[in-house]
């Protein structure tokens, strides 16, 4: 919708839509692809909000290509008279910036749920739920938003404002969309998304607070405060005004059909449109500045953009033995460039090995970590503590070669075809803020307290989405220990082990499929995330590739005796009342 402009304001919004727009259009689709690259081949593509905010980039740059019409009709008074392009520019428009506030709502809900239940997130927060979400929220805003691209749309009389308002044609529709669409849209773009996002803020908040005076602690994790705080304050204060005055403005122009106080209103109107589309441009930046892991990535992704040569590190992780059954002893290990290097499939295939199990098939001969003097006994009990997200704890540990994730359903698996399912027990302690990190002990301990006594092999995965501070690893190292410690003196002859790796294992439930079989042939760098990764591609390139098509046939079927700038080399008629 474009308002008009009376004079006195015109040069006004000329000039802002002229320098300003193209300035936030320009930053906005910088900012917006870096984000993309970031959430796509960093760490960061990992994680379940990983793919929300991949889409969050798409959809604002699409938000700020439609942004283009009000920056060509206000800034440059270039017209383009195509029904074709008005409706696939506004339902375009209007859906992704739709889907823009969505994707801020899933993300809310699903650090809500990482924080409100985070042992079932882990089976609730995954990749493919997330895409799922996505194509329903895309489904339902698509449905929304539909009638924008029929023939309702075009307005090609003499005294159009705007060639891509509603078609006179409709006056029930032309009523419609005025009086009614606006309460619409507000709803489900302003109102609804504040609300969840909002209330998800406030619970976490709330959270933070009660624990930290739970544990005495005295200062909140500002970091993620200051980013929940920037989501919901940008979310109002960038989009509210604005659908606010598309709501009121019909009830003002029938009251003050030429006073200047209407004309104010359109004035402002106007100018409040560039917040909203900053909003779409700004999201890569407000990220930097509230998230030191999105920095961290940044810079890494920098790095590699201009070719700064960093060392390559190709260790996964290290593992290290804490305490093991008098009959096993371990293997020397060198680590040298000569040597066959221990790797993470290697510490699988060995622990697969002290239980009993069978080891997976691999195509070169493994280096053993354990000798047996009995090859036919196990541990009366084996405890594996799982460090995801740091290369190492102590500089006294085994390192790792990088060739795979450690995946514990493969155990599981094996002990189930045994029958020994029930042998098995999972725990799980996820570290988001350093206020986890401070109550890591306590959070362990309450973790140990579950685990069932009848298990012979137990497994705690300890997830550091926030370890990147330089004591993190000392004070997991020492809380650890204290466990590990007890845990030794409770049974000397048990097998204490501590895994730490720099990708997230998945910890999958006993009722999930088990996995291929070993004879399939899979390439090396297969990813189950490929069908994931195509899919946003292939779309978001079809998408594109159809707007880029659509510009270039409007340019090609543009009648030049109807543009009045770039053709028309007459001195136009007055128009005489």
């Amino acid at each position: 919708m474009i308002l008009p402009i009376p004079n006195e304001y015109e040069e006004i919004i000329r000039y802002i839509y002229m320098i300003i727009y193209p300035i936030i259009f320009i930053i906005g689709i910088i900012g917006n692809l870096l984000s993309s690259l970031i959430f796509s081949i960093t760490d960061l593509s990992q994680t379940s909000c990983g793919i929300y905010f991949l889409l969050l980039a798409i959809y604002d740059s699409i938000g700020l290509l439609g942004g283009l019409h009000h920056c060509l009709i206000l800034g440059y008074h270039i017209s383009i008279p195509n029904a074709t392009y008005c409706r696939a520019r506004n339902f375009l428009a209007y859906t992704s910036i739709d889907m823009v506030s969505w994707m801020i709502v899933a993300i809310s809900v699903d650090r809500y749920v990482k924080v409100k239940f985070p042992i079932h997130a882990r089976i609730y927060c995954t990749k493919k739920l997330t895409v799922i979400i996505a194509c329903i929220l895309t489904t339902i805003l698509i449905l929304k938003n539909i009638h924008l691209a029929t023939v309702f749309i075009g307005d090609f009389t003499d005294n159009a404002a705007d060639n891509c308002d509603p078609n006179p044609d409709y006056p029930t529709y032309v009523k419609f969309f005025e009086n009614v669409w606006p309460w619409i849209d507000l709803t489900t773009f302003v109102l609804l998304p504040f609300i969840i996002v909002t209330s998800c803020n406030i619970f976490i908040i709330k959270y933070q607070y009660k624990r930290h005076l739970k544990f005495g602690l005295r200062n909140l994790d500002r970091s993620i405060i200051r980013f929940l705080l920037i989501s919901s304050i940008s979310l109002i204060i960038c989009n509210f005004p604005v659908s606010i005055t598309i709501v009121i403005y019909p009830y003002i122009s029938k009251n003050n059909a030429k006073n200047d106080h209407n004309d104010k209103v359109v004035f402002v109107f106007n100018l409040l449109r560039l917040p909203a589309y900053a909003s779409l441009a700004f999201n890569f930046y407000l990220y930097y500045y509230s998230s030191s892991i999105f920095r961290q990535q940044a810079v890494l992704l920098f790095k590699r953009l201009f070719r700064i040569q960093i060392k390559y590190f190709t260790e996964a992780g290290q593992c290290q033995v804490h305490n093991r059954p008098d009959y096993l002893s371990l293997a020397s290990n060198n680590n040298d460039e000569n040597s066959n290097r221990l790797t993470v499939s290697t510490f699988a295939n060995n622990l697969a090995t002290i239980l009993g199990l069978s080891p997976d098939q691999t195509e070169k001969s493994e280096q053993p970590m354990f000798y047996s003097t009995r090859p036919l006994e196990i541990p009366s009990s084996t405890w594996l503590f799982h460090i995801e997200g740091l290369d190492r704890l102590s500089n006294t540990g085994i390192s790792l070669d990088d060739n795979g994730e450690f995946d514990i359903d493969s155990i599981h698996s094996k002990l189930s075809q045994t029958g020994n399912a029930d042998a098995l027990s999972m725990g799980s302690v996820i570290i988001s803020s350093k206020s986890d990190l401070n109550n890591f002990e306590q959070a362990l301990k309450d973790q140990l307290s579950r685990i069932d006594q009848q298990a012979t092999v137990n497994y705690i995965v300890i997830v550091c989405d926030d370890c990147k501070d330089d004591n993190a690893a000392q004070q997991i190292q020492n809380q650890l220990k204290t466990k590990i410690d007890k845990i030794i003196s409770n049974d000397p002859q048990t097998l204490a082990m501590t895994l730490i790796t720099k990708e997230s294992a998945r910890v999958r439930r006993a009722r999930q499929v088990e996995t291929a079989s070993a004879n399939i042939t899979i390439a090396e760098m297969y990813s189950d995330e490929y069908p994931v990764m195509f899919n946003l591609f292939f779309w978001t390139s079809l998408v594109l590739a159809l707007i880029v098509i659509s510009i270039a046939y409007v340019f090609l079927t543009l009648d030049p005796g109807a543009d009045t700038i770039i053709y028309r080399m007459t001195t136009p008629r007055l128009k005489v009342d």
